[in-house]
């Protein structure tokens, strides 16, 4: 039972931290009111936390609102981007985590229009593919320890995208196209490419704030 209990504040531990590294939790953070309007969804829309094998087994796929794929907590067994998330029209937030391979995004996930948070942390990206632009309804990005080294000029059709988290990956140099992101307001970068990054944008209140790391 202890156990269990353990179990369960971990997994909301490392959700929190996917979601929001580095987070600072004072009143005059930024990325707050986007992590209380996340709580508020999660509530008026009761999202359900499934792992793909569970939420595949889900009778009412317009019920399925969050999947975690692979990790610590699930342990389905898959190659690639699992074309069968397709199926989930309200999905909400698609979490993948280390352990799984995905190269390339296909363009099938135009389809997953309601998508607000995508996590794709560890999984061998290498490219952001240009149909990314279609998920408008987007806040959250996370590519964090991937292998990409740049971004689709469609990237800007993000127009709700808030957050976007690109530590340890391979940009030799900060992508200035998200200075025209108007919504934008956190993204996480790393590394040497940090001295290419505009100094007035590493200061908290710009927009978007660039924090390095």
């Amino acid at each position: 039972m202890l156990k269990t209990i353990f179990n369960l504040w971990l997994f909301t531990f490392l959700l929190f931290l996917f979601l929001f590294p580095a987070a600072d939790l004072q009143a005059q953070d930024s990325t707050r009111p986007l992590r209380s309007e996340i709580y508020r969804k999660r509530k008026e829309f009761n999202f359900q936390f499934l792992c793909l094998k569970k939420a595949l087994e889900h009778p009412n796929p317009d019920e399925v609102y969050e999947i975690y794929i692979q990790g610590q907590y699930c342990t389905d067994e898959t190659e690639g981007f699992p074309i069968e998330v397709i199926r989930f029209k309200n999905l909400k937030t698609l979490i993948f985590s280390h352990g799984i391979t995905i190269n390339y995004l296909p363009k099938e996930i135009e389809q997953l229009e309601k998508l607000e948070v995508l996590i794709l942390e560890g999984c061998s990206l290498k490219e952001v593919a240009p149909h990314i632009g279609a998920l408008k309804n987007l806040k959250v990005l996370h590519l964090s320890f991937t292998s990409i080294n740049e971004l689709p000029p469609e990237i800007l059709q993000l127009k709700n995208l808030r957050y976007l988290n690109l530590l340890f990956t391979r940009f030799e140099a900060f992508p200035t196209l998200l200075e025209k992101m108007e919504n934008l307001e956190v993204v996480d970068f790393h590394g040497k490419s940090c001295a290419t990054v505009p100094p007035e944008l590493k200061k908290k209140g710009a927009k978007p704030w660039v924090r390095c790391d």
